[in-house]
């Protein structure tokens, strides 16, 4: 498949594993609120970190099963995919729930 393909599907995969926390974490940023749950934030960064390892083992190796010896930039592609996802979002919030005033 074309790496234009992939990489969105597998960086949302990425993003999906995340989204609560990180909406969360978004939200005591931009609020001033206190964030307490820092071992449930770290918990999540071993996850996410764990989700992006293997969908980027993955899809080297379904590269290489298909001879694709170019491999390096598509796995660097699909382990960054889902911090775009990430940036989007907090754009997205910023834009839609942040009073700057």
């Amino acid at each position: 498949m074309s790496i234009v393909i992939i990489a969105p599907i597998l960086g949302f995969i990425q993003y999906a594993g995340m989204y609560a926390e990180f909406n969360y974490l978004i939200d005591s940023i931009f609020r001033s609120h206190m964030y307490a749950m820092f071992g449930f934030l770290l918990l999540n960064f071993l996850l996410q970190a764990i989700i992006i390892s293997l969908l980027s083992i993955l899809q080297t190796y379904m590269q290489l099963c298909y001879q694709n010896y170019e491999w390096w930039w598509r796995s660097f592609a699909v382990g960054s995919s889902g911090s775009i996802f990430m940036a989007v979002h907090a754009l997205f919030y910023l834009l839609s729930q942040g009073a700057i005033s």
